[in-house]
């Protein structure tokens, strides 16, 4: 019986938002730990400079360790799979209270 609750939390945690979030949490924590990221930012080029900007980050991927390309690339997957959650949520509340508002209209009628 422990295996089927190992198996359903398990199941739980690695389908959804919570996941997702744990992913991103570790990932910065990497990134953290392995780049300084104060550094990064003062090295950077002015912001108006967007061009400047990819060339700098761009070369700066390049030029990584294995380990910051990885964890780079788990923050982007985390963050998109996360605002995709978000966007799929804010559209399924608004389609339920079209529904309801509709069903309101109905019964006024």
């Amino acid at each position: 019986m422990r295996r089927i609750y190992a198996f359903y939390l398990l199941r739980m945690v690695s389908n959804g938002a919570p996941s997702r979030v744990v992913l991103l949490t570790l990932s910065l924590a990497g990134l953290f730990s392995s780049v300084s990221v104060g550094s990064v930012f003062k090295n950077m080029p002015n912001v108006s400079d967007l061009g400047g900007i990819y060339a700098f980050y761009l070369s700066a991927l390049s030029n990584a360790e294995v380990f910051v390309k990885v964890v780079v690339l788990l923050l982007l997957v985390s963050g998109l799979l996360i605002v995709r959650d978000v966007v799929h949520t804010i559209r399924r509340k608004l389609a339920s209270s079209r529904i309801v508002t509709s069903q309101i209209a109905r019964q006024k009628i």
